[in-house]
């Protein structure tokens, strides 16, 4: 099982607030031809953390685990949608592991 995360644009965030979307989340989509990257690299059971930035602070927006994929990653155990700031100590740390690779 590996940890994917996937940057949403404020412009996405701001669409979700205004539909008033909460989830949960059940879909993620990714290619080179849309704004998302491609998930060509995630398998089922990989973990998909969706993040935004936030007055310059990282936040967590949902948790999806991945249970099957097709033209997008889907999962019927998707968190809710909801900001959630990623304390510094831990931003570290995940620049840390992607540096190391």
């Amino acid at each position: 099982m590996a940890g994917y995360i996937t940057y949403w644009p404020k412009e996405q965030i701001r669409n979700l607030e205004r539909e008033n979307d909460k989830g949960p989340i059940t879909v993620i989509f990714g290619s080179i031809h849309t704004k998302m990257p491609s998930i060509k690299s995630v398998k089922v059971g990989d973990i998909i953390y969706p993040v935004t930035l936030v007055n310059n602070s990282l936040y967590v927006v949902a948790k999806m685990p991945v249970e099957q994929i097709e033209t997008a990653a889907q999962s019927e155990h998707g968190s809710t949608i909801k900001l959630r700031p990623i304390p510094l100590d831990k931003i570290k740390e995940i620049a840390f592991w992607f540096y190391k690779k």
